[in-house]
């Protein structure tokens, strides 16, 4: 009795938290979302001009869980990652140079951008790792990010998700900055 009653406990707390994840996150229509992506070379040569002249800026490191262990070791449950990336100041927008995904073994698996991308005031961006894909416990991206202008750090964050049977998680990480760029 004790335990069918944990179960639903842990089944409606995941189902809560997916139904707030949906509700909080950015949605990506021209109309709701002002992120311009610079293309070509002559874009991107305004943009290193832009990074070189940057006044602030840091490399953040954000942990990823693609899985978690179970009941023992020998059984995990997957999970997707979604990481954000929010512009919290009002005025200034800033620029996301670079955005990478390594795994457990600190090996590259993923280039998220070609060209750094411009992030409006109070917009956000976002990259998605599926669930199906086994990074490990120890997944991390890698996010690199300027301004011109002395700015409200953003908030990077990773959002971890999963699914299964009467089954439900989902948790934070926030990012740590490992560096500043200036």
């Amino acid at each position: 009795m004790v335990r069918s009653k944990v179960s639903w406990v842990i089944y409606i707390y995941g189902f809560l938290n997916l139904l707030f994840f949906i509700s909080c996150r950015q949605r990506t229509g021209d109309q709701n979302q002002e992120v311009l992506k610079l293309e070509g070379e002559k874009q991107k040569e305004k943009l290193d001009l832009i990074v070189k002249s940057a006044v602030v800026g840091e490399t953040v490191y954000v942990p990823v869980y693609s899985h978690i262990y179970y009941r023992n070791t020998k059984r995990a449950f997957n999970l997707s990652a979604l990481l954000s990336i929010r512009n919290t100041d009002l005025k200034h927008s800033l620029h996301i140079n670079l955005v990478n995904f390594y795994d457990n073994d600190g090996e590259l698996v993923r280039v998220y951008l070609d060209n750094p991308i411009i992030v409006a005031p109070l917009a956000s961006v976002d990259y998605f790792v599926p669930a199906n894909y086994k990074g490990g416990i120890g997944a991390n991206f890698i996010v690199e990010w300027s301004a011109k202008e002395h700015v409200n750090n953003p908030i990077v964050q990773s959002v971890m998700i999963g699914t299964g049977g009467n089954q439900g998680i989902s948790f934070v990480c926030d990012g740590v900055v490992i560096e500043p760029s200036h």
